[in-house]
């Protein structure tokens, strides 16, 4: 009800952001997203927690179904929108948030994120937990197309990546070795 009464779903982008373990949502990305778009954005964030990240391990599950409930109301939403006027959909964590996002996709890879609408993603160090990231960057499968993440430690990394494979990229985990 709030992304109707504030018009979210006209804008341009929709950043869906996933807290850390205390309900933080990095300023910056909020504030980058903001800026990139000229306001022509809206962000969501659902907290699952307000303990911080380390006591708020036993709450990943309770943060991954509420994104996955979340993802899903969305999809069913913006599947209401002609292709042409939707909103591209931005999806970002940090820490536990960066897991419970990703884990809400745990059986789908990336193919879960282009069926449910996430244009691009940004993910900041993901946990080792992640299910999800695992299987996307070591298994193969039908489900997942590797050509479309990218894995950086820092922003030197990404500008060594060749034009033509950094542009096929959607999903970003940025985390350092």
């Amino acid at each position: 009800r709030e992304l109707e009464r504030t018009n979210a779903f006209e804008r341009a982008w929709l950043l869906v952001a996933s807290p850390t373990g205390t309900g933080y949502v990095n300023y910056a990305a909020v504030s980058i997203m903001e800026f990139l778009s000229r306001g022509d954005c809206a962000t969501v964030a659902m907290q699952y927690s307000a303990r911080p990240s380390p006591l708020s391990l036993d709450r990943v599950v309770d943060g991954r179904r509420q994104t996955r409930k979340l993802m899903a109301a969305l999809r069913q939403r913006l599947e209401q929108i002609p292709h042409g006027k939707r909103p591209k959909v931005v999806l970002f964590g940090e820490s536990l948030g960066a897991w419970t996002s990703q884990d809400a996709f745990v059986d789908h890879g990336t193919q879960g994120l282009v069926d449910h609408g996430v244009d691009y993603a940004i993910w900041i160090g993901t946990p080792n937990f992640s299910k999800w990231k695992e299987r996307v960057l070591y298994d193969d499968g039908p489900e997942i197309d590797h050509s479309l993440i990218g894995v950086f430690n820092d922003i030197d990394e990404w500008k060594a990546t060749p034009p033509a494979e950094r542009e096929g990229i959607r999903y970003v985990m940025i985390t350092h070795y």
